[in-house]
């Protein structure tokens, strides 16, 4: 564990700032790049002390970067249990976020951070302990404009650990290379990215009105100015998976949605895997009408045998190398996950010809 105590001047610091921490009065001198880590929370006890514990038991030196908590307002717990990390931590300060979004927490922490490079990281994920001493080698290595890795969905119990496989396999992201890619390469996205502070300040902020996917939407403009980022899987973030069936389709529904308001600003943003569940959700929807207008039965009945086909086939080969037990599980969150984003996107096209979201 980190043994840095903040002495007793540094102390009455803290608690005059009532939760925020001391920090430090600049970075520091070594040679090594300084790093500012921007998390955005709201209500994640339980989640943010195992985030926390890794950033700060880091292979990277401890006065080379700061951790800035932007709290939206947590009723949990969470915001007392990083009161109490900052009065022991001085490079942890926690900071109010009023406007409680992710994005606005991000942006704020953006502003502020004092690192050559920020990092983007969330209180519902935990990172590897050479995380940051991966990420600067790349940045000082390569011309990008971005690193990261691998976001590996985890499970706490039996469901949600099921829903995280289906996460984690190309059959249930599509060509989200981000998610299972084995090789360094360059990508157009990158979750909880690790950027040049030089980036940052040279794009507008983080779009704080979008409910879900802010940071695709970042991450496009970023590499439309300055070049893909580069992705390496040796960098892993491990990120909890939603542990209900019900929280995974307001998750895919909203990322579904909301992502028109993005292709509405940027169309060229538009991929193929973002497609697909809509032509899913589609043929589900319309499939009796298209049927009446003159479609073939068997047009249809062959595009659904293509589709369970391809859900049980990949749903066997997660089940059988990890727990057989999960096959039922594995079916319905592929189901869930195409159908709730493609019927998200179906909906969200309705705001492509102005008519009022639907909520």
């Amino acid at each position: 564990m980190v043994t840095d105590k903040p002495n007793e001047a540094e102390e009455e610091n803290v608690m005059l700032n009532v939760g925020i921490g001391a920090g430090y009065g600049e970075p520091t001198s070594s040679k090594r790049p300084f790093v500012t880590v921007v998390i955005a929370l709201l209500n994640e006890k339980g989640y943010i002390e195992k985030c926390l514990d890794s950033l700060l038991n880091q292979t990277y030196p401890d006065d080379c970067y700061e951790i800035l908590c932007y709290d939206g307002g947590s009723t949990d717990g969470s915001k007392e249990y990083l009161l109490q990390i900052a009065q022991q931590y001085p490079r942890v300060q926690l900071i109010d976020n009023p406007r409680k979004v992710a994005a606005a927490g991000w942006n704020l922490g953006f502003k502020k951070a004092r690192g050559e490079y920020v990092v983007m990281m969330g209180g519902h994920a935990y990172v590897e302990a050479d995380f940051l001493e991966k990420n600067v080698s790349i940045l000082e290595a390569e011309d990008t404009p971005c690193a990261g890795g691998i976001v590996q969905a985890i499970g706490e119990d039996f469901k949600s650990k099921a829903i995280a496989s289906a996460f984690n396999h190309p059959f249930g992201v599509g060509n989200a290379r981000y998610r299972y890619a084995r090789e360094k390469c360059r990508v157009e996205t990158i979750n909880f990215g690790t950027y040049r502070k030089s980036v940052v300040d040279a794009v507008p902020p983080i779009n704080e009105e979008i409910k879900r996917g802010e940071d695709w939407e970042y991450n496009y403009q970023i590499v439309r100015k300055f070049g893909k980022m580069v992705f390496s899987p040796d960098i892993r973030v491990y990120y909890f998976s939603r542990a209900t069936f019900k929280n995974l389709w307001r998750r895919q529904f909203d990322a579904g949605f909301y992502k028109l308001d993005i292709i509405r600003k940027y169309p060229s943003s538009l991929l193929l895997r973002h497609l697909v569940p809509f032509l899913f959700a589609a043929a589900a929807l319309l499939g009796p009408l298209l049927i009446l207008l003159g479609l073939p039965p068997l047009l249809l009945a062959g595009f659904w045998g293509i589709y369970l086909a391809g859900n049980l086939g990949a749903a066997l080969r997660v089940a059988w190398r990890q727990d057989i037990r999960y096959f039922p599980y594995l079916v319905w969150a592929f189901f869930v996950m195409h159908f709730a984003y493609g019927l998200g996107f179906f909906l969200g096209t309705l705001t492509l010809f102005k008519v009022k979201k639907l909520k």
